[in-house]
């Protein structure tokens, strides 16, 4: 099946992200809300609390939790999901949602259980879906929306959607409480009525923002993803110096395998990646006893990727693509694109070009040169060649400067840096 085709199927839809949002929010909600409405009516009511406080608090909490719960049901359940052009419909009638291919960040199906086959999505918003389809289903809806692994990577989460939902809210969430507390000091401080309110509340604002922006900087270190795409992998991982990231090339990987260590609560699963230097690289960790769906697809999204990068053979004779250190490497090339086919005695046809460009196994800093020609050929046919490797490649880098060719607007220094971004990706993982 190929992109843009229509395709339809049952699901049963679930929405983790959702979920999550909502058990914070409604904890939240008991928190403050009842916090709130006692610092408010230290303002407007200084004669003391109003009768049957108990009761109050009850009636200003109870309604956010039930909103909160009813909201994390919407749109859950069995549902029909379909594929029309490039967006995935959820639902039928006035209720259908409509989710754009352009907002879709990743999609891998997750394995097969019970004659069950979950497609996983995760939205740039954050948001992740989980769509069980029957067997086999899933992979075809993933065809269909174009994000098979020949035209876009493979980006897989390594945390659960309640853990980014926790994350991205701790320290938000503990400021919060921080300021509602110091605004009620800053009342009890302060005379009574408007004004009081609102410079307590300012003062807290000021007071507690810098640590609720420094707890979400943080807990957003612990966030991961690994991804996989024609050429190699890239994985993220925390150090003391923030999130660090490595990339690693099929030409350099022997094997990868799940593998298992621990005992009891501190029990792990592990894929690693076995390199043809004798290096043991620890890609991803799952506190399970058993393998997770999540290992699982990475470790067969990696298995499927290296097969087919195996079965591609690398151009040779490349030297006129390399990189000048004179600072003229794209005028370089400009020259080699208005030649006649032939440049220094290189054969520079049209066929070669797109050929640099699709194999995963020729170097960032080649593709980029044939890429770079082709755009300055005006091939609008290279061009999308050009896209379609662009979202196939691991490297972040390397991607933002092909996506950079095509839209016209390389620069030399952009290009001489992502051209050394694998290099200096792999030693900065070595050196962790």
């Amino acid at each position: 099946m190929g992109e843009g085709e229509s395709h339809s199927a049952d699901v049963i839809v679930s929405r983790p992200t959702r979920k999550a949002r909502s058990a914070v929010g409604a904890t939240l909600w008991a928190i403050l809300a009842p916090m709130a409405f006692v610092a408010i009516g230290k303002a407007i009511a200084p004669g003391g609390p109003p009768p049957y406080p108990a009761l109050w608090l009850l009636a200003v909490a109870i309604p956010g939790i039930v909103a909160s719960l009813l909201w994390a049901k919407r749109g859950t359940g069995p549902s029909r999901a379909r594929i029309a052009g490039r967006s995935l419909l959820l639902g039928d009638g006035a209720a259908e949602q409509l989710i754009a291919r352009d907002a879709i960040a990743s999609a891998y199906a997750a394995g097969v259980e019970n004659g069950r086959e979950r497609l996983d999505i995760e939205l740039h918003s954050g948001e992740r879906l989980a769509l069980d389809y029957p067997a086999g289903e899933a992979t075809r809806a993933i065809h269909a929306l174009g994000l098979d692994p020949t035209r876009h990577v493979t980006r897989i989460p390594l945390y659960e959607p309640n853990a980014r939902v926790v994350h991205s809210v701790a320290g938000v969430g503990l400021g919060l409480i921080g300021w509602v507390m110091l605004g009620s000091l800053a009342l009890d401080m302060s005379p009574r009525g408007f004004f009081a309110t609102a410079l307590g509340a300012a003062i807290a604002v000021i007071t507690t923002l810098p640590f609720m922006l420094a707890g979400y900087a943080l807990s957003q270190n612990g966030l991961h993803h690994v991804v996989i795409g024609a050429e190699g992998l890239e994985y993220t991982f925390a150090t003391f110096k923030g999130k660090q990231r490595r990339h690693l090339s099929f030409s350099e990987m022997a094997k990868v395998a799940i593998e298992s260590s621990g005992t009891g609560r501190a029990f792990v699963t592990h894929v690693v990646a076995y390199m043809d230097s004798g290096e043991k690289v620890l890609v991803a960790a799952f506190p399970a006893t058993t393998p997770p769906r999540e290992a699982i697809a990475i470790r067969a999204a990696i298995e499927a990727a290296r097969l087919r990068y195996a079965k591609s053979e690398a151009p040779k004779g490349l030297a006129w693509l390399e990189p000048s250190r004179d600072g003229t490497w794209l005028d370089e090339l400009r020259k080699l694109a208005r030649s006649e086919g032939n440049y220094r005695g290189m054969a520079m046809t049209r066929e070669r070009l797109l050929e640099i460009v699709d194999d995963p196994r020729v170097t960032a800093r080649h593709r980029l040169a044939a890429a770079f020609v082709l755009k300055e050929r005006n091939d609008d046919e290279g061009v999308q060649r050009v896209r379609v490797a662009a979202e196939t490649t691991a490297s972040p880098r390397v991607r933002v400067a092909l996506e950079s060719i095509a839209e016209g607007r390389a620069e030399e220094a952009e290009l001489v840096s992502a051209a050394e971004d694998e290099a200096d990706a792999a030693e900065t993982g070595a050196r962790a």
